[in-house]
């Protein structure tokens, strides 16, 4: 819960930094709403808190897609609309996989998240954009906190502590950062 509460306080200081650029403010925003479904989420463990905690994600998940896109790839929002609903169903596809699957493997969910990464890191690096390194550090980030959230159950009995701290902490910072990163990218662009 500290780690939740951690990213809540960091998304709110990013998104009153963010200020001068409205559509990454409502990226820290929606990154903010990820930490309170998290808290909800870790605190009461019930069907309504999963559903929560797992809507946040995917909110801040469409939404990052399309501005993305629209940024990144110079796209119209209707164009950048069509590209998030291209994402989609490859991420709905992978959500049984954290259902079925158990330990290590129910993280593969999760998977498109940081594939989806390296997309980017591929398309930023085809166009000559300086953001490829930091979508390829944000995909490996990204894969890395998968593996934490994948081996925490397997390691509680060795680790009390476990990793899922691990996994919410290093997702968090990486998703920050992409945020401010690719805002400083987006206003630079405007001139």
């Amino acid at each position: 819960m500290l780690a939740c509460l951690a990213l809540l306080l960091a998304s709110l200081w990013l998104a009153r930094r963010l200020s001068q650029n409205p559509p990454y403010r409502r990226l820290a925003f929606a990154l903010a709403a990820v930490a309170v479904g998290g808290l909800f989420l870790h605190g009461v463990a019930i069907v309504a808190t999963q559903v929560l905690g797992l809507g946040t994600v995917a909110i801040f998940a469409v939404l990052a897609i399309h501005r993305l896109a629209q940024d990144l790839l110079d796209l119209s929002p209707l164009q950048g609309a069509l590209v998030t609903a291209i994402f989609l169903p490859f991420t709905l596809s992978a959500i049984p996989l954290m259902a079925l699957a158990k330990g290590a493997l129910g993280s593969l969910g999760l998977a498109p998240f940081p594939i989806l990464l390296l997309g980017m890191a591929a398309v930023t690096q085809l166009r000559n954009l300086p953001l490829a390194g930091e979508f390829l550090l944000a995909g490996a980030g990204l894969a890395a906190a998968v593996v934490f959230r994948g081996l925490d159950r397997p390691l509680c009995a060795a680790v009390p502590t476990g990793t899922h701290f691990l996994y919410i902490m290093l997702a968090g910072a990486v998703l920050l950062r992409l945020v401010a990163v690719t805002s400083r990218h987006a206003l630079a662009a405007q001139g």
